[in-house]
Parts: structure tokens; sequence; C-alpha cells
């Protein structure tokens, strides 16, 4: 969501866990979510975005790929559109943001020492950057992601590089490196709790970005349901995001 994180809402991007059992090869998930949040960003008025967020992957032997589409509304008093954007759009606009493709590949399976993934990120310059829908500019990230069983739980982190593409004419941007920690423990067959926190180094005007993320996830053999609740401590980080998200295993 937004240039903060230039993500569509989906905590499976937040915190990258893998399920104890991968998918077989060619399965398929799809995945709908929705985001409202709330954040000053630096200015004296609040600035609410809603993001509802459409994503595809396909599973493949020890790897996946998946596409995610954002549609965005974002009520700026300053007319700005998303925070760091450039646009000049109105109070509120709304439209398609900007596009992410992700692909994984597991190096190494979690055993007795922690599983090792290589994540690599597109960013499509698909949100109109004049009404501040989007960067203007394609991006490109490289990650990678530990997992670990260990206390009958979930550890989690991952590592990143991000070069940022500007509009043209205008380098706004800088290229951060970003990482984050988490944990979660199955409650139950079906309920799962977990947490995480997230750090960026400054990308635009507004700083680093800082946020913590509570999650809770109900699972029902090839549906997934799942409540999170983000607050962040930064100036480039929302005071407060809410989201609701549901996946289909095909």
């Amino acid at each position: 969501m937004s240039v903060r994180r230039v993500w569509p809402a989906l905590l499976a991007a937040l915190l990258p866990a893998l399920a104890a059992a991968q998918p077989a090869p060619g399965r398929i998930d799809l995945r709908l979510a929705h985001e409202r949040s709330q954040g000053r960003y630096g200015e004296a008025s609040r600035t609410t975005i809603d993001q509802t967020t459409l994503a595809a992957r396909y599973h493949g032997a020890g790897w996946w790929i998946d596409v995610q589409l954002p549609w965005l509304r974002v009520h700026n008093p300053g007319g700005s559109g998303l925070p760091e954007a450039n646009g000049a759009g109105g109070s509120q606009v709304q439209g398609l943001g900007d596009v992410w493709w992700r692909g994984r590949l597991a190096l190494r399976e979690a055993d007795a020492w922690p599983g090792l993934d290589l994540v690599l990120k597109f960013k499509l310059a698909s949100g109109d950057a004049g009404r501040g829908l989007g960067t203007g500019g394609r991006d490109v990230a490289l990650q990678v992601d530990l997992d670990h069983n260990a206390a009958g739980a979930q550890w989690l982190a991952h590592l990143g590089w991000r070069h940022t593409g500007d509009p043209a004419g205008f380098h706004p941007y800088r290229n951060p490196w970003y990482g984050g920690v988490g944990v979660q423990r199955a409650l139950s067959p079906a309920w799962e709790l977990g947490a995480g926190i997230d750090w960026r180094e400054a990308i635009g005007r507004l700083g680093p970005l800082g946020e913590a993320t509570l999650h809770l996830a109900w699972r029902d053999g090839v549906r997934r349901w799942q409540l999170h609740l983000t607050g962040g401590w930064e100036r480039a980080s929302p005071d407060l995001a809410l989201g609701l998200s549901w996946r289909q295993r095909f």
C-alpha cells in the first residue's frame, strides 16, 4: 500500500511464512484482501488509504510466482495522493496502483537448521503517477528469507535491497535496504497467531519506515482467513492499519 510499503496489503508479504507442508506443484492460490490505513505522514491532517488487492500464485516444485493487483482509494487533504507520491489528483483519488510480480526459489528446506529462500520482486509503473496512485517508475528488489521451527513456533526473518525507479526527468527516490523479523504459532489445528516487525531505510522525503503487525488466521483445508492490525512509529508509516484477507487454494 502506498509508497511507504509499495505493495498490496497482503500480510503474506509482510510475514512471508511457509506452511509446514508445501503445496504440490501445479496448485494455484487466489487471494483477496482489503486494508484501511490512516496516518499523518508529516502533515497536519490525516490521509486515509483503502486498498483492495487481488493476487494469484502458482506453485512449482520448490518455487512459486505470483502477481498482485491493487485497487486504491486515497483521501489526502493535501491533494498529492499516496504519501511520498508526487501527484496532484485532488483530495480524493482512486484507481489501479502499482502492480507487483514476485518469485520465490527455495534454496534450502528447514530442518534442524533454518530454511533459506531467494525472492525476486518487480514493480510495474501501472499506477497513475500524475494522480498520486504510483511512483511513476519501475522497481526491482532482491530478498532472502529465513524460517526456523523452534519452541513450538515458526521464526521468520527477511532482508532485502530495492532499486527504486524514478519518473522521467525526476529523481525523488532512494534505493533502500529493508528487513523484518516475525514469529507465528499454531493455537490449534485451525487457528494461528503471529507478530512481526518491519523496517526500511528512507525511500523519499518522509524518512525510514517502521511498523509492527499482529495477525490472527483461521484455516479450513484449502481456505484461509486472516485479520491483521499494524501500527507504525516512523513518519513514513501509518499510525494504524486494519486488514482482512481470504485465500482459496486450487
